[in-house]
């Protein structure tokens, strides 16, 4: 049997918390606590239990007594020494488990680190180790899958029919669904203790799919019954993006700075392509089908 039962969450309304919280509160394995602050205007299942606060250290400290796991999904506006704050408070209240704010690329990729030197910049993982009172859990499911194609991050834009390919759009990245992501938790945190323990302060892989610009391009055609002659494609050089996009970011332009991370992660050999590395089968998480998932998407943008 799984040692977890208690578990709480800091960010479980938000886009990612969102399934997250979903899939913990149907998989009945837990019983689920969501810390929020308390002038926030978010709503939970009422299968799962509210705790609201200013988010002092000491309001955390009691909201976390009797965890057994954390989970924090924090957003980018949050206060940037919330989730330290957050660490320091689980180490008081002996939480056993913390999965820290990860959910994207390889933090233990070298070169993924080199190409994203801000993912470098990460402390929580030492702070939570430093501590001596818990233990983490780093969760790498790549780029959201969903939310990318969506938002035409990955280059493809659905309601304009535009394609802009990283070099030839061959390259292939590991990727995931908001969904896929929860499911794996759930697996993840039911997990006997000595299977659990495998995990214990590294990394577990969780994917939907290792596709390329051309896979998802062509999985669009069929969703949207279109011909490739339809859409006008455009290519440029992988490092003239990614120079293009640190240079934006650097300047304050986040919007702009997309390419540094999206043209990283499909760089050839930037670690970007964690399939070797899926923890999928060890955790009993299917892939997803690629099809099914981009008509999904391609309805939800065209009835936006």
């Amino acid at each position: 049997m799984s040692q977890i039962k208690n578990i709480s969450i800091i960010g479980g309304s938000g886009q990612q918390g969102t399934p997250i919280l979903k899939a913990l509160v149907s998989s009945k394995n837990f019983t689920i606590t969501a810390i929020t602050r308390s002038d926030s205007p978010s709503t939970f299942p009422p299968e799962v239990q509210v705790t609201r606060g200013d988010y002092t250290v000491s309001f955390l400290e009691s909201a976390l007594e009797n965890q057994d796991a954390l989970i924090i999904i924090l957003g980018v506006t949050a206060p940037k020494d919330l989730q330290s704050r957050v660490i320091k408070s689980a180490a008081v209240a002996s939480v056993p488990w913390v999965l820290p704010c990860e959910f994207g690329p390889d933090g233990a990729s070298r070169e993924m680190m080199d190409g994203l030197p801000y993912l470098a910049a990460k402390k929580e993982r030492d702070e939570i180790e430093a501590w001596g009172k818990s233990s983490w859990l780093g969760v790498v499911c790549g780029l959201w899958f969903d939310v990318n194609l969506k938002n035409a991050f990955f280059g493809l834009n659905i309601k304009e029919r535009t394609v802009r390919l990283y070099d030839e759009g061959t390259t292939v990245l590991s990727t995931s669904t908001l969904d896929q992501v929860a499911r794996g938790l759930v697996k993840l945190l039911s997990l006997p203790s000595e299977k659990l323990l495998k995990y214990e302060n590294s990394f577990v892989y969780i994917d939907s799919f290792h596709v390329s610009q051309l896979d998802m391009f062509r999985s669009l055609l069929k969703a949207t019954g279109t011909e490739e002659k339809e859409w006008k494609v455009t290519k440029v050089p992988v490092d003239v993006a990614i120079a293009g996009g640190r240079k934006a970011f650097a300047a304050g332009d986040h919007k702009g700075g997309l390419d540094m991370f999206v043209g990283t992660m499909f760089k050839e050999g930037s670690g970007g392509d964690f399939r070797s590395k899926s923890n999928n089968v060890d955790l009993g998480l299917a892939e997803e089908d690629l099809d099914e998932v981009v008509s999904q998407v391609v309805k939800q943008v065209e009835a936006a």
